[in-house]
Protein backbone atom coordinates (compact mmCIF):
# COMPACT_ATOMS: atom_id res chain seq x y z
CA UNK A 1 0.00 0.00 0.00
CA UNK A 2 2.81 2.42 0.92
CA UNK A 3 4.63 1.71 -2.35
CA UNK A 4 1.43 2.40 -4.26
CA UNK A 5 0.99 5.71 -2.43
CA UNK A 6 4.53 6.78 -3.31
CA UNK A 7 3.95 5.80 -6.95
CA UNK A 8 0.72 7.82 -7.06
CA UNK A 9 2.42 10.96 -5.78
CA UNK A 10 5.43 10.43 -8.05
CA UNK A 11 3.32 10.10 -11.21
CA UNK A 12 1.03 12.95 -10.17
CA UNK A 13 3.90 15.33 -9.47
CA UNK A 14 5.63 14.54 -12.76
CA UNK A 15 2.53 14.94 -14.93
CA UNK A 16 0.77 17.91 -13.33
CA UNK A 17 1.29 21.30 -14.92
CA UNK A 18 1.57 22.97 -11.53
CA UNK A 19 3.99 20.45 -10.05
CA UNK A 20 6.92 21.51 -7.89
CA UNK A 21 10.32 19.90 -7.34
CA UNK A 22 12.99 20.94 -4.90
CA UNK A 23 16.41 19.78 -3.77
CA UNK A 24 17.93 20.67 -0.38
CA UNK A 25 21.43 20.10 0.95
CA UNK A 26 22.28 21.00 4.55
CA UNK A 27 25.27 20.68 6.86
CA UNK A 28 24.27 20.62 10.54
CA UNK A 29 26.62 20.95 13.52
CA UNK A 30 25.19 19.42 16.72
CA UNK A 31 26.77 20.49 20.00
CA UNK A 32 25.21 17.65 22.02
CA UNK A 33 24.05 14.83 19.77
CA UNK A 34 23.87 12.50 22.78
CA UNK A 35 21.33 14.76 24.58
CA UNK A 36 23.33 14.26 27.76
CA UNK A 37 23.26 16.32 30.94
CA UNK A 38 26.68 15.00 31.94
CA UNK A 39 29.67 16.92 30.49
CA UNK A 40 31.66 13.71 30.06
CA UNK A 41 28.92 12.16 27.89
CA UNK A 42 28.29 15.13 25.60
CA UNK A 43 29.37 14.50 22.03
CA UNK A 44 29.49 17.02 19.18
CA UNK A 45 28.93 15.80 15.62
CA UNK A 46 28.48 16.91 12.02
CA UNK A 47 25.47 15.77 9.97
CA UNK A 48 24.98 16.10 6.20
CA UNK A 49 21.38 15.99 4.93
CA UNK A 50 20.28 15.76 1.31
CA UNK A 51 16.59 15.79 0.40
CA UNK A 52 14.49 15.80 -2.75
CA UNK A 53 10.81 16.73 -2.60
CA UNK A 54 8.11 16.83 -5.27
CA UNK A 55 4.47 17.75 -5.09
CA UNK A 56 1.35 19.01 -6.78
CA UNK A 57 -0.84 21.96 -5.77
CA UNK A 58 -4.52 22.51 -6.52
CA UNK A 59 -6.63 25.65 -6.31
CA UNK A 60 -9.98 24.73 -4.76
CA UNK A 61 -13.26 26.69 -4.57
CA UNK A 62 -13.57 29.36 -1.91
CA UNK A 63 -9.91 30.48 -1.86
CA UNK A 64 -8.84 27.04 -0.61
CA UNK A 65 -5.70 25.20 -1.68
CA UNK A 66 -4.45 21.63 -1.40
CA UNK A 67 -1.08 19.99 -1.86
CA UNK A 68 0.12 16.38 -2.08
CA UNK A 69 3.76 15.43 -2.21
CA UNK A 70 6.52 13.01 -1.35
CA UNK A 71 10.17 13.19 -0.35
CA UNK A 72 13.38 11.18 -0.25
CA UNK A 73 16.11 12.04 2.25
CA UNK A 74 19.60 10.79 3.06
CA UNK A 75 21.21 11.59 6.43
CA UNK A 76 24.96 11.05 6.60
CA UNK A 77 27.10 11.26 9.74
CA UNK A 78 30.81 11.29 8.78
CA UNK A 79 31.95 10.48 12.32
CA UNK A 80 29.18 8.13 13.49
CA UNK A 81 28.15 6.03 10.51
CA UNK A 82 25.74 3.95 12.58
CA UNK A 83 23.37 6.93 12.43
CA UNK A 84 23.33 7.04 8.60
CA UNK A 85 19.71 6.84 7.38
CA UNK A 86 17.52 6.87 4.28
CA UNK A 87 13.93 8.12 4.57
CA UNK A 88 10.93 8.18 2.23
CA UNK A 89 7.58 9.74 2.97
CA UNK A 90 4.41 11.40 1.71
CA UNK A 91 2.41 14.41 2.87
CA UNK A 92 -0.96 16.04 2.30
CA UNK A 93 -2.01 19.58 3.26
CA UNK A 94 -4.99 21.91 2.87
CA UNK A 95 -5.27 25.65 3.52
CA UNK A 96 -8.03 28.26 3.61
CA UNK A 97 -7.58 31.97 3.00
CA UNK A 98 -10.06 34.20 4.83
CA UNK A 99 -10.44 37.13 2.48
CA UNK A 100 -8.77 38.71 -0.51
CA UNK A 101 -5.30 40.11 -0.97
CA UNK A 102 -1.92 39.17 0.50
CA UNK A 103 -2.83 40.42 3.99
CA UNK A 104 -5.75 38.00 4.47
CA UNK A 105 -5.14 35.40 7.23
CA UNK A 106 -4.54 31.77 6.24
CA UNK A 107 -5.31 28.61 8.22
CA UNK A 108 -3.53 25.41 7.16
CA UNK A 109 -3.50 21.74 8.21
CA UNK A 110 -1.06 19.07 7.07
CA UNK A 111 -0.29 15.43 7.73
CA UNK A 112 2.86 13.47 6.85
CA UNK A 113 4.31 10.01 7.30
CA UNK A 114 7.61 8.37 6.45
CA UNK A 115 9.61 5.17 6.68
CA UNK A 116 13.17 5.41 8.00
CA UNK A 117 15.96 2.88 7.44
CA UNK A 118 19.01 3.39 9.69
CA UNK A 119 22.36 1.63 9.48
CA UNK A 120 21.86 0.56 13.11
CA UNK A 121 18.66 -1.36 12.44
CA UNK A 122 17.12 -0.96 15.92
CA UNK A 123 16.82 2.77 15.20
CA UNK A 124 14.77 2.16 12.02
CA UNK A 125 11.05 2.76 12.13
CA UNK A 126 8.18 4.88 10.88
CA UNK A 127 6.82 8.26 11.88
CA UNK A 128 3.72 10.39 11.58
CA UNK A 129 3.16 14.13 11.98
CA UNK A 130 0.12 16.41 12.09
CA UNK A 131 0.44 20.22 11.95
CA UNK A 132 -2.08 23.05 12.37
CA UNK A 133 -0.85 26.52 11.47
CA UNK A 134 -2.17 30.07 11.14
CA UNK A 135 -0.38 32.63 8.94
CA UNK A 136 -0.70 36.41 8.75
CA UNK A 137 1.12 38.94 6.58
CA UNK A 138 1.51 42.55 7.78
CA UNK A 139 2.44 45.01 5.08
CA UNK A 140 4.92 44.04 2.42
CA UNK A 141 7.79 43.07 4.74
CA UNK A 142 6.45 41.09 7.72
CA UNK A 143 4.93 37.61 7.88
CA UNK A 144 3.94 35.68 11.01
CA UNK A 145 3.03 32.05 11.64
CA UNK A 146 1.87 30.22 14.77
CA UNK A 147 0.78 26.64 15.27
CA UNK A 148 1.00 23.28 16.93
CA UNK A 149 2.61 20.05 15.75
CA UNK A 150 2.08 16.48 16.95
CA UNK A 151 4.71 13.89 16.00
CA UNK A 152 5.40 10.25 16.81
CA UNK A 153 8.26 7.93 15.88
CA UNK A 154 7.88 4.17 16.33
CA UNK A 155 11.28 2.43 16.21
CA UNK A 156 12.21 -1.24 16.11
CA UNK A 157 14.06 -0.73 19.38
CA UNK A 158 11.79 0.61 22.10
CA UNK A 159 14.53 2.83 23.55
CA UNK A 160 14.42 4.97 20.39
CA UNK A 161 10.67 5.66 20.42
CA UNK A 162 9.64 9.27 20.79
CA UNK A 163 6.49 11.36 20.59
CA UNK A 164 5.56 14.91 21.46
CA UNK A 165 3.54 18.06 20.95
CA UNK A 166 5.21 21.33 19.99
CA UNK A 167 3.85 24.88 19.88
CA UNK A 168 5.72 27.36 17.70
CA UNK A 169 5.77 31.00 16.66
CA UNK A 170 7.73 32.32 13.67
CA UNK A 171 8.28 35.87 12.39
CA UNK A 172 9.85 36.69 9.02
CA UNK A 173 11.13 40.03 7.79
CA UNK A 174 12.02 40.76 4.17
CA UNK A 175 15.01 43.14 4.29
CA UNK A 176 15.20 43.84 0.58
CA UNK A 177 14.85 41.95 -2.68
CA UNK A 178 17.28 39.13 -1.74
CA UNK A 179 17.54 39.00 2.09
CA UNK A 180 15.15 37.46 4.63
CA UNK A 181 15.50 37.35 8.42
CA UNK A 182 13.45 35.00 10.62
CA UNK A 183 13.10 34.25 14.34
CA UNK A 184 11.36 31.28 15.99
CA UNK A 185 10.18 30.30 19.45
CA UNK A 186 9.14 26.74 20.32
CA UNK A 187 7.81 24.82 23.31
CA UNK A 188 7.73 21.01 23.16
CA UNK A 189 6.40 18.43 25.59
CA UNK A 190 7.08 14.75 24.93
CA UNK A 191 9.57 11.92 25.06
CA UNK A 192 13.23 12.35 24.14
CA UNK A 193 16.13 9.92 23.72
CA UNK A 194 19.25 10.45 25.81
CA UNK A 195 22.58 8.64 26.24
CA UNK A 196 24.56 8.14 29.43
CA UNK A 197 27.52 6.16 30.78
CA UNK A 198 26.71 3.11 32.88
CA UNK A 199 26.15 2.11 35.56
CA UNK A 200 22.85 3.91 36.17
CA UNK A 201 21.03 2.00 38.93
CA UNK A 202 18.55 4.87 39.23
CA UNK A 203 17.33 4.17 35.69
CA UNK A 204 17.01 0.46 36.40
CA UNK A 205 15.03 1.20 39.58
CA UNK A 206 12.74 3.52 37.61
CA UNK A 207 12.00 0.70 35.15
CA UNK A 208 13.51 2.44 32.12
CA UNK A 209 14.04 0.47 28.93
CA UNK A 210 17.83 0.55 28.45
CA UNK A 211 19.83 -0.26 25.33
CA UNK A 212 23.63 -0.55 25.42
CA UNK A 213 25.43 0.59 22.24
CA UNK A 214 28.79 1.81 20.96
CA UNK A 215 27.52 4.22 18.29
CA UNK A 216 29.55 7.14 19.58
CA UNK A 217 32.89 5.32 19.79
CA UNK A 218 33.46 6.02 23.47
CA UNK A 219 35.87 4.09 25.67
CA UNK A 220 32.81 2.28 27.06
CA UNK A 221 29.37 1.74 25.46
CA UNK A 222 26.63 4.21 26.37
CA UNK A 223 23.12 3.48 27.59
CA UNK A 224 20.26 4.82 25.45
CA UNK A 225 16.92 5.46 27.14
CA UNK A 226 13.85 7.67 26.69
CA UNK A 227 11.88 9.80 29.13
CA UNK A 228 9.27 12.61 29.11
CA UNK A 229 10.66 16.15 29.11
CA UNK A 230 9.92 19.79 28.24
CA UNK A 231 12.00 21.70 25.69
CA UNK A 232 12.13 25.45 25.13
CA UNK A 233 13.86 26.43 21.88
CA UNK A 234 14.84 29.65 20.12
CA UNK A 235 16.18 30.03 16.60
CA UNK A 236 17.35 32.67 14.16
CA UNK A 237 17.65 32.26 10.40
CA UNK A 238 19.15 34.38 7.62
CA UNK A 239 18.23 33.60 3.99
CA UNK A 240 19.83 34.92 0.82
CA UNK A 241 18.24 34.59 -2.63
CA UNK A 242 21.01 33.68 -5.06
CA UNK A 243 18.87 33.52 -8.19
CA UNK A 244 15.16 33.00 -9.00
CA UNK A 245 15.46 29.26 -8.20
CA UNK A 246 18.25 29.07 -5.61
CA UNK A 247 18.48 30.23 -1.99
CA UNK A 248 21.09 29.79 0.74
CA UNK A 249 20.46 30.05 4.47
CA UNK A 250 22.23 30.04 7.81
CA UNK A 251 20.30 28.95 10.91
CA UNK A 252 21.18 28.79 14.60
CA UNK A 253 18.97 27.01 17.14
CA UNK A 254 19.33 26.80 20.92
CA UNK A 255 17.26 24.42 23.04
CA UNK A 256 17.03 23.66 26.76
CA UNK A 257 15.39 20.38 27.82
CA UNK A 258 14.33 19.63 31.41
CA UNK A 259 12.95 16.60 33.25
CA UNK A 260 12.69 17.13 37.01
CA UNK A 261 16.29 17.88 38.09
CA UNK A 262 17.78 16.72 34.78
CA UNK A 263 18.64 19.41 32.23
CA UNK A 264 20.60 19.35 28.99
CA UNK A 265 21.31 21.91 26.28
CA UNK A 266 21.46 21.64 22.49
CA UNK A 267 22.90 24.02 19.94
CA UNK A 268 22.49 23.37 16.21
CA UNK A 269 24.05 25.43 13.44
CA UNK A 270 22.84 24.75 9.89
CA UNK A 271 24.19 25.93 6.55
CA UNK A 272 21.89 25.01 3.66
CA UNK A 273 21.22 25.42 -0.03
CA UNK A 274 17.81 25.03 -1.73
CA UNK A 275 17.26 24.63 -5.47
CA UNK A 276 13.85 24.56 -7.18
CA UNK A 277 13.45 22.78 -10.49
Amino acid sequence: MLKGLFAFFLVGSLTATDGERRGDSRIVWHSNVTNSDRPADRVAALQWQNEFTAGTRWLLPGSNRARAGWHLRADLWPRFQGLDAISAGADLSVSRKFGLGSSAPVLAASGAGEEVLVRESTRSGHSGKLTLQAQQRLGSAWQFAAGVEWEKYQARGRAFNRAGRKYFLRAELQMGPVWWLAAELGSRNGTVVSYTSPPRPDLVTAGKVLTLLDTFERAHPLLAYYFPADTISRAGELTRVLDPRTTAFLRYEYGATTHNALRYLNQRTTLGLTRRF
